[in-house]
Formats: structure tokens, sequence, C-alpha cells
């Protein structure tokens, strides 16, 4: 059988069944690439406003209060299933060591956020404010043009999201029984950047239903349920021990499960004169700032190393690095864009091909489910202690209550988003 023969039967198949082989090829990638061009024209339709938090030196009130208000958010708007350009983000900054809470989120929530801080912070002080990344380059031409550099990263777990990390219940100073506000680490850090530095944290939200996680991980449950196997023997210090470990993982790992949970997206960043930049400074801080929240034998964070600027340079551990140089510019590009736009990755693969760069393609972010308690153990308002720190943002005297004429039900456009 001659190759002509061959190729000659391939051409007159495809001449007589091209009407059916053409769509099988190209509707998915239609369809894939309409997903992403609908999500993106919604993406710039979304009007967003950023509100700056700030309480007084006298407030007492625990991460629990913020646990709560996550909850409330949680119950805003449909799933990113049905809408998943619709987020919200919490952010902790420091600009020359002035640090600031911050939430970004959509203008049709801003009264419905408000009212809600007012019912569990009395003495918040919120006010909307410009983007402070309008201070920060686009893009790494204008970087390099001001003579700045930039770090970043971003965070992942190091298990799967049923494990819950640290949580602020379990953080106590060792002394009297006094409670410890792992915020501290990160004011301590954060407060002493200098004038030029600035440093972020952004975690992305998009609720997702806690039936659904419940049964993703209903097969991880029955599996820590499990006893040990009939013929496996254990000897009985042993098995004490094992039995005595799994209860509690169970116990913690549907507690964890109770709760609900956000799709989250933790991003860090860090921009500084050349001259002065600290990338020791600001790594080291953000990962030992995170190291506080592990948990032994349940979960903790760690860096995401495919978006990890310098990650790809050449070093003693790697033998080859293929074009590392231009890889780690593609890097900076990447989340340079990513946090100035609190963007979100594309959910199809051709958005995540056409949304690619040259040497870094968009695939390599990663979201983590987070229970409200543990989103409320990484951010949440500091408590009394911290607010001593001078860095600190804060409302000097206590207000007695909540703005007057501040809108509380909202108009039908604001109901509409607890339609189901």
């Amino acid at each position: 059988m001659s190759f002509n023969f061959v190729f000659q039967s391939i051409l007159d198949f495809f001449a007589l069944y091209w009407w059916i082989i053409v769509p099988i090829i190209f509707l998915p990638l239609y369809s894939s690439t309409a997903l992403f061009v609908t999500h993106e024209k919604r993406k710039r339709e979304n009007k967003w406003v950023i509100l700056d938090i700030k309480i007084s030196r006298e407030t007492k009130k625990t991460p629990q209060a913020m646990e709560q208000i996550l909850e409330t958010m949680n119950g805003w708007g449909t799933l990113p299933s049905r809408k998943p350009t619709e987020w919200a983000s919490l952010e902790l900054i420091s600009i020359g060591g002035e640090i600031h809470f911050m939430i970004r989120i959509l203008e049709k929530y801003k009264n419905l956020l408000e009212s809600t801080f007012f019912s569990f912070y009395q003495d918040v002080d919120i006010k909307e404010v410009d983007d402070y990344m309008d201070h920060v380059p686009s893009n790494t031409a204008q970087l390099y043009a001001r003579d700045l550099n930039v770090w970043g990263t971003e965070l992942i777990l190091g298990k799967e999201g049923a494990y819950p990390i640290k949580s602020y219940k379990e953080f106590t100073s060792g002394g009297e029984g006094k409670e410890f506000d792992p915020m501290s680490v990160f004011t301590e850090i954060m407060g002493r950047l200098l004038p030029d530095e600035f440093l972020g944290v952004q975690m992305i939200l998009m609720p997702i239903s806690t039936k659904s996680v419940r049964e993703k991980y209903k097969p991880l449950l029955e599996k820590l349920k499990a006893k040990p196997k009939e013929g496996e023997t254990l000897d009985t210090t042993t098995l004490k021990l094992t039995l005595g470990t799994d209860a509690k993982k169970v116990k913690v790992v549907e507690e964890n499960l109770s709760k609900p949970f956000f799709n989250t997206l933790i991003r860090a960043i860090y921009v500084a004169p050349r001259s002065s930049f600290r990338e020791k400074y600001a790594k080291q801080g953000i990962v030992s700032s995170f190291n506080q929240y592990a948990s032994p034998d349940l979960n903790s964070f760690k860096k995401n190393s495919q978006t990890e600027i310098g990650d790809v340079l050449p070093n003693p551990d790697k033998l080859f690095a293929l074009f590392p140089k231009s890889r780690d510019e593609a890097r900076k590009e990447r989340i340079l864009h990513t946090y100035r736009h609190r963007d979100v990755p594309p959910v199809s693969a051709m958005g995540k091909l056409i949304s690619s760069m040259f040497f870094h393609t968009n695939n390599a972010s990663r979201f983590v489910e987070l229970s409200t308690e543990s989103l409320a153990t990484v951010f949440h308002l500091p408590t009394t202690v911290v607010l001593t720190a001078p860095f600190m943002q804060r409302v000097e005297s206590r207000k007695v209550g909540p703005p007057q004429g501040l809108a509380i039900f909202g108009g039908n456009e604001d109901l509409e988003i607890f339609e189901t």
C-alpha cells in the first residue's frame, strides 16, 4: 500500500465528511472562546469601590466579628458557576510603613457591606478611596523607567481545603489566658517598610456552597473515619495513637466543613526602588506571616512556585532553567497586571491560552478553599493590642454610631442579589 494511496484516502474521507468533522473540532473551541469573551466583557462593565476601614483604639472585637461579616458576604449574589465575574477582595497594604485594611467590592454591595460592618464594629470608620494601585507602575516598562523593581507570589494550601489552618481561637500568648492577635506579625513586618516601599497582600473571594464542598470531601471524611482493615496488626499503643489522632482530625474537619466557604486566591506583591530593594525582607516577611497559621497534621500555606518572581532564575538547587530571565520578566508583568485588576484566572481553556504570555502561560494561579473561620483568622480588623502600634491607621475617638442616612435596606437593584 503506497503512501499516495493512504493520503488520497484521507483526503477523500475528509471531503465526504468535513461537515461532521469541522464542528466536532471547532465547536468546543468556539464555545470556550465565547465564554472567555463574555466574562471579560462583564469584568469591564462592573463598577467597583475600594473602602478603607479604620477602627478606634478602644475596640475589643475578636476575629469572630469578621467571621460573621464574611458569613454575611458569602450569602450575597449568585455562585461563581453562574456569575464568575463577581467577587470581592480583602486587602492589607503598607505604603511606606503606613498600614491600611481595605475591601474592594462591587458598587452595588457597598451599602450592604457598610451596614454589616456597623452591625459588628460600632466604632468603625469606612471611607471610599481611590485605588492605591494607581501609584504603582502598571507594567515592567513603567517600573524600570521609575528605577523600581518588584517581587511577588501567590500562596496556596499545603493540603486539601477540607483541612483547616490554625484558627484564631487557638492563638494564645501563653500567659494569663490572654489572646494573641496573629495580625501583629503582619503589622510588625509591614510597619517597618521604608518611605518609598510598598507591600500588599490581596485575597480574592468567590463564594461556593457549603453543600458542594461537603460532597467533594465526603470520601476524605469516610477515609478518616475508617477503622483498621481486618487482618491489619497494630500494637495497642500505636492503635490508640492512630485512632485518637484520626478522631481529632475528623472532628476538626467536620467543624471546618460546616462553615461557609470561599474560593480564595491569595497574592502578595512588593515594589521598591532598586537602590533599596529588599526582596529577602519582603519574601521572608510574607512567608513567616503565613507560616504562623500552620497547624500540625492539618493544613498550612506555601508559596505557589509557578507564580513566584525569581523562582525560575538559576540557583544551586537547579541544574537547568530554560529562558530564566525572560520567564521571570513575564511573571513580573503578570503579577503587576493581576494584582492591579484583582484578576481571576479564566475558567475556559481558550481563555487561558488567549491571555497567556509567550514565556508564561495563564494557568498557574490556584484558588484554595477557605472557610469563613480560616479567612477571618488571616484577615480581620486588629485588636486593641495591635492598634497601639504607631504605624496603624485608626480613629482617634469613639463614634456614637453609624452615620445618618446610611441605606439599610437598599433599592430594588440591591434586593436582586438575594434571588436564587
